[in-house]
């Protein structure tokens, strides 16, 4: 049925007015997201030096020499760890400074500081008189989860031994309680492999990433660094084998790999990384800046080093990492063929796995794990590389700051003392 030719009329001029109003809107949206883009660009990318300092650090009411490192509260412990001395070095080893090609659209690269204030690492990662070892294990542990601490000690970290493998565990070792303290103390005189950092309880993992790679750094020589939590079983016959097919690989960052729109990282809870990737960052630790989310931060380093010109080689592993117990096929003594980690590991199934693997562990060949081999990172994600912190909800959402700005703090996280897991 035909309508009256002045209703058409009508209808045709209302439906106009909404697709003009669709085209504005979205013209708008585009208008506002490149000034928002530019502003936050403006913020933390790289102009020159006096204007990043201008503007970089001055968000967080400092000023330009607060990026420089500092050593942190030491008082807590005679076993405490310290951030070593770093020397200043030209950036003459640098690929380039800035590469020209274009990157992730809607991404912002971090940069905290002078970009051109480069450390030399060459003391720290080269030391001869330091022992070397193939993998340095880290596990952060809060300073209550003794129980996590002792079911890894009693389970899989007891065959470190038979690899060429050192660890710790590390904890906070700021604002402890007394009779915290004094338990503390007494775990660490008798199994010798607890480390106190210059941190207190809350979101402060970028920072006890750092101070904990730094006590490495000092104490070992490692070809890779594995960064764990202490909720993670670790099927370490199956890694340790695993190494050897990974040694050729430049700038490696392996991991548990999400890929999300502008959020492309491994997970936190396990993240390994080669030795020269590590020194990348490390070099640039007088401008790095940092966030209360440990995985966030490494992702946005990550980011600042693809960003110069270095090829990063991402290595996604999410079929051998257990992200959630739920995701095991089967428990039985073949468990670590195939697997390297299970998140949500605690003590009742730390033990469980162990016992089911045990007997199995030095009776496995090489040719009895799971081969993964790693791929190009467009055959993992689809997406461009990058992290954007701004992408998040607000629990997780919060701007990057100066690593060792003097009193650098995120106020909003205070009343979080720690992250209790699923537990």
């Amino acid at each position: 049925m035909l309508l009256p030719c002045g209703r058409r009329r009508y209808l045709l001029f209302l439906a106009t007015i909404v697709i003009s109003l669709f085209f504005l809107l979205l013209f708008a949206h585009k208008i506002l997201s490149f000034h928002m883009l530019k502003r936050s660009e403006m913020i933390v990318i790289i102009g020159n030096t006096n204007d990043r300092q201008k503007i970089a650090i001055a968000k967080s009411n400092t000023n330009p020499k607060d990026s420089e490192l500092s050593h942190g509260d030491t008082t807590s412990s005679s076993t405490s760890v310290t951030s070593p001395t770093f020397s200043t070095v030209s950036p003459t080893s640098l690929k380039s400074l800035i590469t020209g090609r274009p990157g992730p659209t809607n991404v912002p690269i971090v940069v905290c500081g002078d970009r051109n204030n480069l450390v030399d690492v060459k003391d720290i990662f080269e030391s001869k008189k330091v022992p070397r070892v193939e993998l340095f294990i880290t596990i952060l542990t809060a300073p209550h989860q003794f129980p996590r601490r002792m079911a890894i000690r009693d389970t899989w970290l007891s065959t470190a031994r038979n690899y060429s493998v050192a660890y710790r565990f590390f904890t906070d070792g700021k604002e402890l309680a007394p009779e915290v303290k004094k338990k503390l103390d007494e775990e660490q005189r008798k199994y010798k492999d607890l480390e106190f950092l210059p941190t207190k309880g809350g979101y402060w993992f970028s920072h006890r990433y750092l101070h904990a790679l730094f006590w490495a750094s000092k104490h070992y020589s490692f070809n890779f660094y594995l960064r764990m939590d202490d909720d993670y079983f670790l099927c370490l016959n199956n890694l340790y084998n695993d190494l050897q097919y990974r040694k050729k690989e430049k700038l490696l960052y392996w991991g548990n790999m999400c890929c999300w729109p502008s959020l492309v990282a491994m997970d936190e809870g396990f993240v390994i990384l080669g030795t020269d990737l590590l020194q990348e960052i490390v070099r640039r630790n007088n401008s790095l800046c940092c966030h209360p989310m440990g995985g966030q931060m490494i992702a946005m380093w990550v980011n600042r080093l693809d960003h110069e010109g270095l090829e990063v080689t991402y290595f996604q592993d999410n079929e051998r990492l257990k992200h959630y117990r739920n995701q095991l096929k089967g428990i039985d003594s073949n468990l670590c063929m195939d697997v390297i980690g299970i998140h949500e590991s605690y003590p009742k199934e730390m033990h469980e796995y162990w016992n089911v693997t045990k007997d199995s562990w030095f009776s496995l060949k090489s040719n009895d794990f799971l081969k993964v081999k790693r791929k190009e990172y467009w055959e993992y994600c689809s997406r461009p590389k990058g992290w954007d912190w701004r992408a998040l909800n607000p629990h997780w959402k919060h701007e990057p700051k100066p690593c060792w700005a003097p009193g650098v703090d995120w106020p909003e996280l205070h009343s979080f003392k720690f992250h209790k897991g699923r537990e």
